[in-house]
């Protein structure tokens, strides 16, 4: 009797832990929407700092989606909620045992494709920070290998702690988080080495002489020369003939006249007469 109810009290126990954890996980709250196809996955803020922004966006989006934080909500430190997504299934390659063969008949081992499926799009999760409205993003986040895990967030990014469903091994994605923001930081260099080099470029073209930055002539294209031509003015002479000038009048010839001169007798009857000097006169 006595071994009775110690089992009995055993079970009591047992179904009160076990309703406790239901309830428990009954009394987490949820980020997303709980909705049929959705995936349930069980997160864990880690990062030391209340959250109060949570967006998705596939890798081949460029913005991320609306805050699936309902709005006043702040998703707080060490607190566990599920995470609700419906991942599109289309997304997914399935692999099968003629996939595995293929790739040891290339010299390749079964480790070269995963135990279940690859992912052909990834998916990134961007939180935002409540103290100071900072955000940071986990890459590449491995929903078709988590059920449970925790974010974190040391050395300037955001990781995930988790076991992985198909191995069983802890994964912490830390090193890859680094690996991501030091290729943002060579890239922003890489960037900013350019910007300098086109200022550089810019600043060759000033005349060094005058201190004036030289302009490349913009070029005109020249407008089409066609030349104009006038017609010439045009009188009409006229169908009547034009009478030609008439000449000016004849001059008219006058015959000069003569006038016989008048004789007259020299006084002294006739007579030799004897005229001053010698002269005679007959």
């Amino acid at each position: 009797m006595k071994k009775m109810t110690v089992l009995a009290a055993a079970c009591l126990m047992t179904a009160a832990l076990c309703a406790g954890t239901v309830r428990a996980e009954e009394d987490l709250k949820i980020i997303g929407v709980k909705e049929e196809g959705a995936t349930q996955i069980a997160l864990t803020n880690a990062t030391g700092r209340d959250i109060s922004e949570f967006r998705i966006r596939s890798t081949e989006e460029t913005e991320f989606s609306d805050n699936m934080l309902e709005e006043g909500d702040v998703f707080e430190t060490d607190e566990t909620r599920f995470f609700f997504y419906v991942w599109p299934e289309e997304e997914e390659q399935e692999f099968t045992e003629e996939d595995f063969a293929e790739a040891d008949a290339q010299d390749g081992t079964q480790e070269d494709l995963p135990d279940e499926k690859e992912l052909t799009v990834g998916y990134d999760i961007q939180i935002t920070f409540a103290d100071d409205e900072s955000t940071a993003e986990v890459n590449s986040f491995p929903y078709a290998a988590i059920e449970e895990g925790k974010i974190c967030a040391e050395d300037g990014v955001a990781f995930l702690i988790y076991t992985d469903k198909y191995t069983a091994e802890e994964v912490n994605t830390k090193e890859y988080a680094l690996s991501v923001l030091a290729m943002a930081q060579e890239a922003a260099k890489a960037a900013e080495k350019a910007a300098a080099a086109q200022a550089q470029q810019a600043a060759s073209n000033t005349n060094s002489g005058s201190g004036s930055t030289y302009t490349a002539p913009a070029y005109t294209a020249p407008a089409a020369s066609v030349p104009t031509y006038t017609e010439p003015a045009y009188t009409d002479p006229g169908t009547a003939e034009t009478a030609p000038a008439e000449p000016a009048a004849e001059p008219v010839y006058t015959e000069p006249g003569y006038t016989e001169p008048a004789y007259t007798e020299p006084a002294g009857g006739g007579e030799d007469t004897c005229i001053d000097d010698g002269l005679f006169y007959d």
